[in-house]
């Protein structure tokens, strides 16, 4: 009997824990969504930097999404500030759960709005002026760029999953909130797939988009609707005079090459040197010599790249003629060393 109430005891605690991360975590969410609004959506409405048009294509139903999740932390705090061990926020959940649907148009509109800040980012002055100062401003004197900010509502229905299903766990089976939680669950779960295909597309985009800007020099836009990033590399690139460190970035329709690594405090920035396309390439294997081993080409078109891998299964990895590739390609020319 002391064991069992000892245990239900352990489960309170855990899950009174667990809600504390579940309000903790919406807090911050909700904040970070009225200083996006208020710091980047407001002043380029007030200004007339961006048209209407823009202003939905960057930012879609962000405010009508940040009304949404401000009425869910209400009763988050509101449940939590009356906490006992026979407290529910399953009903919670449940009740306001369906209005989570309209994540799908945001996150639907999410390469969009990547793609936009993009081209703003080449054709609008001002607009390039707004963000070199708003950047570095933030809660609690965060420096997170724009975009870490619109990727957060991509990220939140999956994270409620997570901890739901954490909840659930440390709920026993008797406890008033079991079935809505279980409601909830289901629910959000049934968002979540609908959305699943969306998600994967916006973090896609968005780990584009990162390595586009840890590119100095970079010659062509890398964000394209079409563009996945498969893995990347440090190899090393054999040319008539010497070997060099060569760092290699494989889309499912280019190779991204760099031979400069940069380290700007704690961020990782890569010197521009070419690309090559896939579509007009293929991979040579070559048998080892003497002096070098692991030895493997490029074949384009035009010009032949060799490099050295750190072994046989590194080498592997990029032999691209086995990847999955999509062959919807625009015509590049391939710039070179």
């Amino acid at each position: 009997e002391n064991s069992e109430v000892e245990r239900r005891g352990t489960m309170a605690n855990r899950r009174e824990k667990i809600v504390e991360e579940i309000l903790s975590t919406e807090d911050t969410y909700v904040q970070s969504l009225a200083f996006t609004i208020e710091y980047f959506v407001k002043p380029l409405k007030e200004k007339e930097i961006l048209d209407k048009q823009e202003i939905s294509w960057v930012f879609s139903n962000i405010e009508v999404i940040y009304n949404l999740n401000q009425q869910i932390l209400a009763q988050l705090q509101e449940r939590f500030s009356n906490w006992s061990e026979e407290q529910k926020i399953g009903d919670v959940f449940l009740q306001m759960g369906p209005m989570l649907r309209m994540y799908k148009d945001y996150c639907k509109n999410y390469t969009t709005s990547l793609t936009t800040m993009q081209e703003l980012s080449t054709t609008n002055d001002e607009w390039i002026k707004f963000l070199e100062e708003k950047d570095k401003r933030g809660p609690g004197g965060s420096k997170l760029p724009l975009t870490a900010y619109l990727i957060m509502p991509v990220q939140r229905i999956p994270r409620y999953l997570l901890l739901l299903s954490d909840l659930l766990k440390h709920t026993p089976e008797d406890h008033p909130d079991m079935r809505d939680l279980n409601s909830a669950y289901t629910l959000i779960s049934e968002i979540a797939g609908s959305l699943n295909k969306f998600i994967q597309q916006a973090q896609q985009r968005n780990l584009v988009l990162e390595i586009s800007n840890q590119f100095i020099g970079l010659k062509f836009t890398l964000m394209e609707p079409h563009r996945l990033f498969l893995k990347e590399g440090t190899f090393r690139k054999v040319t008539t005079h010497m070997i060099m460190q060569c760092y290699l970035f494989l889309f499912n329709d280019i190779i991204l090459y760099s031979h400069t690594h940069i380290a700007l405090g704690a961020t990782k920035r890569y010197q521009y040197k070419g690309f090559i396309p896939l579509s007009t390439s293929w991979v040579r294997d070559m048998p080892d010599t003497d002096k070098m081993e692991n030895i493997f080409q490029i074949v384009g078109e035009n010009k032949t790249w060799t490099f050295l891998a750190d072994d046989k299964d590194q080498k592997k990895s990029l032999d691209f003629r086995t990847q999955r590739m999509h062959r919807r390609t625009r015509q590049t020319q391939s710039y070179t060393c």
